[in-house]
């Protein structure tokens, strides 16, 4: 992992939850350079051929600029991977014990995210962190040691 120069996300461009995903992603000071394409897309389908069929042109797809392929929960990791404040968190998810967990949130995320594409999708960024109840960066709790 150590010569991974770029990483090459493929995503399902119908999806506004995905899209969303993506935008955030690409806010995100990135330690490694992401890319993104829409999965459905003719450029994805002529750069990577052996890749695309119907089984998985709905899933979440990471290459590498080494050829290696993340799919779904790995290829999540991968992408927090790739990001600077969140390197550590890719470590621990990738450990055997929090694979399950991560697993099937992944599963349960891509099950719903038709859904989740509806309840977003004609609100900004504001709006979400306000329909959630999220705390603002200004109004986020801190720990404080004693």
């Amino acid at each position: 992992m150590n010569n991974i120069t770029l990483l090459t996300v493929l995503y399902d461009g119908h999806c506004d939850f995905c899209s969303r995903c993506m935008i955030w992603l690409q806010e995100q000071q990135q330690r490694i350079p992401l890319e993104f394409i829409p999965i459905h897309s003719a450029s994805t389908k002529q750069r990577y051929p052996s890749l695309f069929n119907k089984d998985d042109a709905d899933e979440l797809i990471v290459i590498s600029n080494q050829g290696e392929v993340y799919r779904k929960d790995k290829a999540f990791i991968m992408c927090l991977f790739a990001l600077e404040e969140y390197v550590e968190w890719a470590f621990h998810f990738s450990k055997p014990a929090y694979r399950p967990f991560i697993r099937h949130g992944y599963q349960y995320l891509s099950h719903f995210r038709f859904s989740l594409s509806k309840l977003f999708s004609s609100y900004e960024k504001e709006d979400i962190i306000k329909r959630l109840n999220l705390s603002t960066p200004e109004n986020n709790c801190q720990i404080r040691g004693k």
